[in-house]
């Protein structure tokens, strides 16, 4: 294998990219120093969400006080534990726990392993939609980190409670527009026994028999034409 060519992702790649998960084949793993018989583990500049700058900023290797090289990375896999700063903020950090070591004959290419990272692995998510989501916000996380990881049952089963908890409040939402809009009585008795059903699907059942899909679309296309009312 050493001296065949592998399909490798680049290591920066492989940090931001990559879920904690088996070995993957990366390149761009090191690099050489004059002066020195060994190789150094590469610590590449990544571009990563900053919740102190509120976007995408530039994170940069951290070494430890008592270190004056990257750490050094050979052809037996080792266990290594990269520390990343906001260049921006310097207050953002990003930690990795993760194993590598390189392919005899190949400078650059290694086989690594991403134990974990702090934060936790997934793609960014927005206060605001957390903040909307109130008691359920645990449960969503929980739903989209499985989700990212790639455990579909698992995100399900956190999706379905997630949605299961919001069911009365997006009920009660509706029922407020009912109200005010003088619907008929037969809607607005139908979203109070939702409402008051504790099983979901008996729930969602008598939902559908108030026929709110045409309910929202005609308050939706009254307030557009309200809207855009010609003056």
């Amino acid at each position: 294998m050493s001296s065949e060519k592998v399909s490798a992702t680049p290591f920066a790649e492989f940090l931001t990219s990559s879920p904690p998960a088996g070995g993957v084949y990366v390149t761009n793993l090191s690099f050489e120093q004059s002066g020195f018989s060994y190789r150094f583990l590469s610590t590449p500049a990544l571009t990563l969400h900053c919740s102190a700058c509120g976007g995408a900023r530039i994170f940069r290797y951290h070494a430890s006080q008592y270190a004056t090289n990257n750490p050094i990375i050979g052809t037996v896999q080792d266990n290594y534990f990269l520390k990343y700063r906001c260049s921006n903020c310097v207050k953002e950090i990003k930690h990795y726990a993760i194993a590598a070591g390189l392919l005899k004959d190949q400078q650059e290419v290694g086989i690594a392993y991403k134990y974990g990272e702090l934060p936790p692995f997934g793609p960014y998510l927005n206060p605001k939609l957390i903040n909307m989501l109130g008691e359920s916000a645990d449960e969503f996380r929980k739903g989209y980190q499985c989700e990212t990881l790639g455990y579909g049952v698992a995100a399900f089963t956190y999706y379905r409670r997630v949605v299961v908890a919001q069911k009365n409040k997006i009920f009660c939402e509706i029922l407020k527009v009912a109200e005010r809009t003088n619907e008929t009585d037969a809607i607005k008795e139908t979203l109070r026994s939702a409402i008051a059903q504790s099983q979901f699907a008996k729930s969602l059942k008598l939902a559908k028999g108030a026929n709110l899909g045409t309910f929202i679309c005609g308050r939706a296309q009254s307030s557009y034409r309200a809207a855009y009312r010609p003056q």
